[in-house]
């Protein structure tokens, strides 16, 4: 009787361990490299929807802006959404501004009297390495710059 259990025992065991192996290959992906394509996405996603706005806004009578001109520290509110790393801002003003093709929209900004889109952004982050390139520019001279970009391009065509 014990030769029969021994026997059984080196059949159950040799049988539970004498499994094939799984091998399950796939690709590995960093959760920061995951988080970074997701926020660089999103970060496209939000400039395209405001450049789509400003692109298609028609109002020549009374050159009323958009929200966006007038909207102080645009920056501050949205832009550390979209940051990278903590040492990576952005400027979302700068990015939208420069994919902004309606002349007619950029022309009421340089000409408006509004004050608010002559300030220029106060208040810094107190962090060591986070200054908001472009936040020493008021959203005017962005615009303005932009349209010296705009002015350039349909020189450069007609030559």
């Amino acid at each position: 009787m014990k030769n029969l259990l021994l026997i059984f025992c080196i059949l159950i065991s040799n049988h539970s361990f004498s499994q094939d192996t799984i091998t399950v290959s796939g690709t590995k992906l960093d959760w920061r490299k995951e988080r970074q394509q997701k926020k660089i996405i999103d970060r496209d996603n939000f400039i395209t929807k405001y450049v789509d706005s400003i692109n298609s806004y028609e109002n020549k009578v009374n050159c009323k802006l958009p929200y966006f001109f007038t909207c102080e520290n645009f920056d501050q509110k949205h832009g550390s959404k979209f940051w990278i790393g903590m040492h990576s801002s952005i400027s979302l003003r700068k990015l939208i501004i420069e994919r902004i093709k309606n002349y007619d929209v950029l022309w009421c900004a340089e000409k408006s009297e509004d004050p608010r889109i002559r300030i220029k952004d106060t208040s810094k982050i107190r962090c060591l390495y986070c200054k908001i390139p472009f936040d020493q520019f008021s959203t005017k001279e962005l615009v303005s710059l932009r349209l010296d970009e705009l002015m350039n391009e349909n020189h450069l065509k007609k030559n």
